[in-house]
């Protein structure tokens, strides 16, 4: 760590990953997210999908913002496990990690914020491995058969929508009962409780703030407003939080450049 007196400061870069396991999402669902975010009518089949990837529909000026909700590379999910192991295998090696080496010359490194699927009792279109620990489990098995030393795993949560559906996203802490209980059971069950924390769908409100201050230490969270592209004015509490809140806080917040919740891919 570089001091005050040091004449170069250290930029230390952490890729976080969140970890939500495989995913598969039909064309419908997919449509249907492009409707629910631009007030749109689209017909959801496989046709409307290749016109808005090509662009040939009138969106009055939204067509680049809708292109890249349904980019191809989007849409090229993990959808099985195997999948998911195999592109562990691949961005896991040596060979793989020592191609983007740091100033000390060590490899690439992840922090896998793993996220448990509950609350969700109502549909499930992207095929969400539900339950608590499944992903969980499934990473620490993978770093422990492997003796990866470096990666770490931590805390990523979705709160519990008002329609318990799976591609729905909630924004409240208070009004989530499988809160406590996630990270209850995983004192209990796994002897394990996380040092850092990603946000899901990047939204903090006051509630989720004060619960962050008394739990977690590290929170990465905050967002470059005037970096985002297309991301919403991020002004008050439920929105991507530069600036938020204007109390003291004393975990400590990291900007993120760009996060990408992709995640059975590498997020960034």
């Amino acid at each position: 760590m570089a001091t005050a007196g040091d004449s170069e400061a250290v930029v230390y870069v952490v890729h976080c990953v969140d970890t939500e396991g495989p995913q598969y999402e039909p064309v419908e669902e997919t449509i249907d997210k492009v409707n629910n975010i631009f007030g749109l009518n689209l017909e959801e089949t496989e046709e409307t999908l290749a016109c808005l990837q090509d662009k040939a529909i009138d969106l009055d000026g939204d067509e680049e913002a809708v292109y890249k909700v349904v980019e191809p590379w989007r849409l090229d999910l993990n959808s099985t496990w195997d999948q998911v192991k195999d592109m562990l295998d691949e961005i896991t090696s040596e060979q793989f990690r020592n191609s983007y080496p740091d100033s000390s010359g060590n490899g690439w490194l992840y922090n896998w914020f793993c996220l448990d699927n509950v609350g969700i009792t109502g549909e499930n279109p992207q095929h969400r491995d539900l339950g608590h620990h499944n992903i969980f489990d499934r990473y620490r098995r993978y770093i422990d058969r492997n003796d990866i030393k470096r990666d770490t795993i931590q805390w990523h949560y979705h709160p519990t929508s008002l329609r318990p559906d799976g591609p729905r996203a909630g924004t409240t802490y208070i009004n989530s009962p499988d809160l406590y209980e996630t990270l209850a059971r995983k004192v209990v069950d796994r002897h394990w409780f996380p040092t850092a924390y990603r946000p899901g769908y990047h939204t903090e409100r006051p509630d989720s703030h004060w619960f962050l201050e008394q739990w977690i230490p590290f929170d990465y969270a905050n967002q470059s407003g005037a970096l985002a592209d297309d991301q919403p004015s991020a002004t008050g509490a439920g929105h991507p939080r530069p600036g938020f809140p204007t109390s003291p806080v004393t975990r400590t917040t990291r900007r993120l450049e760009t996060a990408t919740d992709t995640s059975p891919g590498v997020s960034t």
